[in-house]
């Protein structure tokens, strides 16, 4: 390590020192001492280490990183873990797993972590092949979990705002929440599988692998994730994308806005004409998805107001209800989408021989020209008094408060009168 924090101890500077503490562990019979002083060391550093920089498990290559010093690496590293694994401050990973559901956590666990071969202790502290079993296990430092996990918990509790649904959310959501306090995939799924273990949360993969967390309330025995729960939180997604649609869609507005009035600046009025069309029906659909939006949001808040889990199902139904409701207003019905798919198909097919005969189709635009026609007014206005204003602010300038102020042109040769004065100019000297 060339960079030494300020939490190792004084003596890792010490080459000495530390050259008795990297050497193996001599024998009681030689040195009786010498165990308990390096072991006492070695474990509280690791701890110490791993606490300060948050990590929840560790593995020969994490070892090495965190305490190696001028290429050298504890020789009695096999001593140390076997005394942390006696103690119970670190667990084998496999065993702290041992109790998990099938299929629980499938999604990242499956994908990122292989499972372990579980060592026991007479192969894993053999001393004709010490480093290779160490590279292959990791550990778990179960304190230290411990209270990574009961920050995440006091993390979401803090974000509650809602306690009727607030307690519902996606695993990645919650993730990106406590990215500082589990940085990498690894550490976070620890920490899940710890709050499941405190009886904290439970969890549930759904069909598209989309995981979901569920904490359990204060003072509230431990329930299942339900059906209600799962539409909650895909209302919850709904909402999130209409937000983030209609976001796009204000900035593709102020887009061909900008554009109108770069074109006009060209005297292009008709690639300005075109440009607000565009703009106008980025607006409609900005005004649709704003409608979603703010039908879902009044779904949202009857849940938000439901004081019991029946009184946030019947909410639920009710909102079920009113998007069917508006489906059948709108003749929105399978029967008539498939027809209209079929009718599209069929006007696709003939899409060739009829494109001859579009383009000689006169649409009538005359009302939307019109409007189209009075927001280019609108902006030529707009150019004409910036322009005037900064007329009159160069004459105020110049001390002249307006036009009229200013002297007539001369109406005579000034070329004669220049040398009428050259001549009195002579006739003087």
């Amino acid at each position: 390590m060339e960079n030494v924090p300020d939490f190792y101890p004084a003596c890792w500077s010490d080459d000495e020192r530390m050259g008795a503490l990297f050497a193996a562990i001599r024998p009681i019979a030689t040195n009786p001492a010498d165990a308990p002083s390096k072991l006492k060391f070695w474990t509280d550093l690791l701890l110490l280490v791993f606490e300060r920089k948050q990590i929840t498990f560790f593995n020969y290559s994490i070892f090495c990183e965190n305490f190696r010093r001028k290429g050298r690496i504890p020789e009695c590293l096999p001593n140390v873990i076997e005394e942390l694994l006696r103690t119970k401050k670190i667990q084998l990973w496999a065993d702290f797993h041992s109790d998990n559901p099938q299929g629980w956590l499938s999604w990242t666990f499956h994908t990122l972590v292989k499972k372990p071969t579980v060592w026991t202790v007479s192969t894993l502290w053999d001393t004709s092949s010490k480093m290779p079993n160490l590279q292959d296990e990791k550990y778990v430092v179960l304190d230290i979990l411990k209270k990574s996990a009961e920050d995440v918990s006091l993390r979401h509790r803090s974000c509650i705002s809602n306690d009727t649904i607030d307690h519902v959310l996606d695993a990645s959501v919650l993730k990106q929440q406590c990215s500082d306090i589990s940085p990498s995939d690894e550490s976070f799924c620890l920490v899940l599988t710890q709050l499941r273990k405190d009886r904290k949360i439970v969890v549930k993969e759904l069909p598209e692998k989309q995981m979901v967390v569920k904490f359990v309330k204060e003072n509230q025995k431990q329930l299942a994730v339900n059906d209600t729960d799962i539409g909650i939180l895909r209302l919850q997604s709904t909402i999130r994308t209409l937000e983030t649609s209609v976001s796009k869609l204000s900035q593709e507005m102020e887009k061909h806005l900008l554009e109108a009035k770069q074109y006009l600046s060209h005297g292009l009025k008709t690639s300005a004409k075109n440009a607000l069309r565009r703009k106008k029906e980025a607006e409609v659909a900005l005004e649709k998805r704003e409608a979603a939006r703010s039908n879902l949001h009044a779904l949202l808040h009857k849940l938000q107001d439901a004081k019991s889990d029946a009184m946030v199902y019947e909410a639920y139904k009710a909102g079920i209800a009113g998007m069917k409701q508006v489906f059948e207003e709108g003749g929105l019905t399978l029967e008539r989408v498939d027809i209209t798919v079929d009718e599209m198909n069929e006007v696709l097919d003939k899409h060739a021989d009829v494109q001859e005969a579009l383009s000689r189709v006169t649409v009538d635009t005359s009302s939307l020209d019109g409007d189209l026609e009075k927001e280019l007014d609108e902006l030529l206005s707009d150019e004409k008094e910036d322009s005037t204003d900064a007329l009159s602010t160069g004459l105020n300038s110049l001390g002249l408060k307006d036009i009229e102020n200013l002297p007539d042109v001369p109406d005579t040769d000034t070329s004669s009168g220049g040398n009428s004065s050259r001549k009195a100019l002579v006739n003087v000297t």
